[in-house]
């Protein structure tokens, strides 16, 4: 158990973690720990989604358009119970955002990429990211993570 603020954070409980410091807006600290878990296992969906998350809020198209069939295919494999609940709606979200992608103006852009930084928006694939963790296919934070949301955190709060 670590203190974070008012609140504890349990060892293996990633998804509401994150999701708390999402919506705290230390989304650049969260972003990091996905790239990071990423070097470790390219296959992490949740950190690929964590990542499109985070291209989502800054409109960053480029990354979007590699994003979107790198998930599919990681998601493809995926045949657990949670997961395969909440497959359909992300594959619908993944068909939506692609299509919207070539009408992205560089004014579309820089207005999100303002937005992006704005606290208190919820990640929006969270459940999925339940799902997966539900299914034991989110590792815990491990103390080094844990220790860059803390000190993140303490630079934002300051």
């Amino acid at each position: 158990m670590i203190t974070h603020g008012n609140t504890q954070v349990a060892n293996n409980d990633f998804s509401t973690t994150i999701g708390k410091e999402w919506f705290d807006g230390n989304k650049n600290a969260v972003k990091l720990i996905a790239e990071g878990r990423l070097r470790q296992n390219s296959e992490d969906l949740a950190s690929q989604l964590i990542l499109f998350e985070y291209a989502m809020q800054f409109m960053d198209t480029d990354t979007l358009k590699t994003l979107i069939p790198r998930i599919r295919k990681t998601s493809a494999a995926i045949k657990t119970p949670h997961f395969t609940e909440q497959k359909e709606l992300l594959s619908v979200a993944l068909d939506e955002i692609e299509s919207l992608l070539p009408s992205v103006t560089i004014e579309m852009r820089n207005a999100e990429a303002y937005k992006g930084n704005i606290k208190h928006k919820p990640i929006g694939s969270l459940p999925i990211i339940k799902a997966l963790e539900s299914d034991a296919l989110v590792p815990a934070l491990n103390e080094a993570e844990k220790v860059q949301l803390l000190g993140s955190s303490k630079t934002i709060k300051q």
